[in-house]
């Protein structure tokens, strides 16, 4: 182990020689030489520091994320070994341990810069007199400086990691949480909120960074830039106190030409006097990412397609609702509404009618989307538009059980050159062949009422524009099928519905209608409650021939079991004899309704009976006749007469009102005696 670590030492030690040693670099396009580069001619460095700071923190500690601020330069003919290295680095740690920013720096001072990426307010300046940076490529280590040397990117991925290792081992001396967002256009705002695990003055400084992700050619090679420094967003000292929390805020300005989607902050603290790096915190710029598509993306002239606008936070990946939207095109034509509001799903419909062209075009669709606390962003996509051309076939034509005595067609527009199309209608009798013309219009439907019952009829439909004529459809059959009514009185209406589809003979006749070849499935009904169907549950199977069918009705039956005494008795229904059993019993199947009956017999009093039958019924039905009186047979309906002393009631009636007026003459007459007053009675 002790010689491993002597040799280890020794490597240090002649990395650390071989940079200060080196010779100085004339211009950035000189000769490559075999030192680092220096900084406008100065060679020296501070020496290399791998040991982490000791920090006395006061309440508590917090998770670590190592900070690297790495000074690099496109001019540097070193700095490609470094930016290797550094990449793998930054590829291995996740964001929560390791941030980098990459602080490009001029060769001679900004009239001799030599770097593209070089901050314009300075701030790559400032740091690198703060670490007193001579010779790059230099990187700083939360705060601790890894001088330039000409290693390779294997000597310098070592030193590196090991630096970080030291230096994530050590606890955060505070902890960051902050935001960063677009304010207004051209603004990024950064809010902090520092909770302090230690006491006393620091240095707060946040740094704008994107993020370019390119293999750029300069000195020495090919070098890696990845999270570059663009400004200070917060650069102040600030009073901590463990315990306790602060919260800061700064603007920048953004410059032309940086990418808005590819922003973040790197925020730390640091210790003024030690350099050392409390704690670092790195977080996206929140954006607006806007998307836009139009369905579908191929179309002809005169046609419309639907736009869809999407907005979505890019850090967090929700909807963004509200955002105003206004839309473009490049060849032409009309939006349904050319500016609108994202919904709460972030998105944004319209349609657009495209314009008139002549050749085949390709139309770019653009979208401005901007809300509060966003960059306006712009999405675009492209629409391609057929020139005018005659239309594809028609589709889905069918034929439809719609009307009586007539052909119903249907069908829809094509699915290309649809708009402005004239269809026509040809037909024959014939499959194949003779076919004629019967209708030339722009609707998608056709009724042929020139139709004779039990012929069946083709047809075919093609459309037409201003591109020509279209392809037309393969021919369809309409198949006649005619239904006559069996069971019902003249004048009675029914109904015949096949599939989901009704057809009404409002007088009783026939009904000839048309269907295509297939398997249908009918049932027909009464307009009188007392018929029925005689079958339900019909199906019916086309191919290329007319068909007669017949809808049976019969009406509705009530059940009537009959039993009169005596059995000899003559029964009537209607007027209608109704043979009786032996026993007097007879079993009857009668229409629903009111129906009258009479029983008569020899010696017996007639009995007539209005009855009531309901449709699936059985009713039962007993009737005794009553035996008649020797001198006055048949009196009445409802069966022999009560008699008193030999006398019907109404003889006995007679009688008494008789002898009632006699006695009430008598008194009168007794009243009206001469030979004065009556005697008193007798005691």
């Amino acid at each position: 182990m002790e010689s491993k670590s002597v040799l280890a030492l020794i490597v240090l030690i002649m990395a650390t020689v071989g940079f200060s040693m080196a010779p100085t670099m004339s211009s950035p396009a000189g000769t490559a030489s075999s030192a680092p580069a220096p900084i406008g001619g100065s060679l020296a460095g501070p020496a290399v520091a791998l040991a982490a700071p000791t920090i006395s923190h006061d309440v508590s500690t917090f998770p670590r994320t190592v900070l690297v601020e790495a000074f690099t330069a496109e001019w540097c003919e070193w700095c490609p070994e470094e930016s290797h290295a550094m990449y793998t680095l930054e590829h291995q740690f996740s964001r929560s341990a390791l941030v980098v920013g990459e602080l490009h720096v001029c060769y001679d001072g900004p009239s001799d810069c030599g770097d593209s990426f070089n901050t314009p307010d300075g701030i790559s300046l400032t740091r690198q007199e703060y670490y007193d940076v001579s010779g790059i490529p230099t990187v700083a280590i939360d705060g601790k400086v890894i001088a330039g040397s000409n290693a390779n990117e294997t000597m310098l991925y070592d030193t590196y990691l090991s630096a970080l290792e030291n230096a994530s081992s050590v606890p955060g001396g505070v902890q960051i949480n902050q935001s960063a967002e677009f304010t207004s256009l051209g603004n990024v705002t950064v809010s902090e909120q520092v909770t302090s695990g230690v006491t006393g003055t620091f240095h707060a400084l946040s740094y704008l960074v994107e993020y370019i992700g390119q293999n750029i050619s300069g000195g020495g090679g090919i070098h890696d830039i990845d999270y570059v420094v663009r400004a200070a967003i917060v650069n102040e000292n600030v009073n901590l106190v463990a315990g306790s929390s602060i919260a800061l805020s700064g603007t920048t300005e953004m410059v032309p030409g940086w990418n808005q989607d590819n922003l973040s902050v790197i925020s730390f603290i640091q210790n003024n006097s030690t350099m050392d790096v409390e704690n670092s915190n790195m977080v996206p710029v929140v954006n607006l990412a806007g998307s836009l598509s139009a369905n579908p993306g191929t179309i002809s002239v005169g046609e419309s397609v639907q736009v869809t606008v999407q907005a979505t936070n890019t850090t967090t990946g929700a909807p963004v609702e509200g955002a105003q939207v206004a839309l473009q095109s490049s060849d032409g034509g009309t939006f349904g509404s050319p500016v609108g509001t994202t919904a709460a799903d972030g998105s944004f419909q319209t349609t657009f009618a495209v314009p008139y062209v002549t050749a085949l075009t390709t139309d770019n669709l653009t979208a401005v989307i901007s809300s509060p606390g966003y960059a306006t962003t712009t999405a675009a996509t492209t629409l391609v538009i057929n020139p005018t051309s005659p239309p594809s076939v028609p589709l889905g034509v069918n034929i439809v059980p719609s009307g009586q005595d007539q052909v119903d067609l249907a069908w829809a527009s094509p699915a290309t050159g649809g708009n402005g199309v004239t269809y026509h209608v040809f037909r024959s009798t014939a499959p194949s062949v003779g076919f004629q013309l019967v209708s030339t219009g722009t609707s998608t439907s056709f009724d042929d009422p020139n139709v004779v019952a039990g012929t069946n009829y083709y047809y075919i439909v093609d459309g037409e524009n201003n591109g020509g004529w279209g392809v037309n459809t393969t021919e369809i059959v309409a198949n006649s099928v005619s239904v006559e009514p069996e069971g019902l009185p003249a004048g009675v209406g029914w109904t015949l519905t096949i599939d989901s589809t009704e057809l009404n003979s409002t007088t009783g006749s026939a009904l000839t209608f048309y269907l295509p070849n297939g398997d249908f499935s009918y049932s027909f009904s009464a307009w009188k409650y007392e018929f029925i169907a005689a079958e339900t549950g019909q199906s019916l199977s086309l191919s290329s021939a007319p068909q007669t069918l017949t809808a049976a009705f019969a009406y509705r039956l009530a059940t009537l079991e009959l039993a009169v005494q005596p059995a000899s008795a003559t029964v009537t229904l209607n007027g209608t004899a109704v043979p009786l059993s032996a026993s007097g019993d007879a079993t009857l199947s009668l229409k629903a309704g009111w129906d009258l009956i009479q029983v008569s017999a020899a010696g017996f009093v007639t009995t007539s009976k209005n009855e009531s039958f309901t449709w699936g019924n059985t009713s039962t039905v007993t009737i005794q006749l009553t035996a008649s009186s020797p001198s006055h047979p048949n009196q009445g309906s409802s069966g022999a007469s009560t008699t008193i002393a030999g006398l019907v009631p109404w003889e006995f009636g007679t009688i008494l009102v008789g002898i009632l007026l006699v006695a009430g003459v008598a008194i009168l007459l007794a009243r009206r005696r001469p030979g004065g007053p009556a005697s008193p009675p007798s005691s």
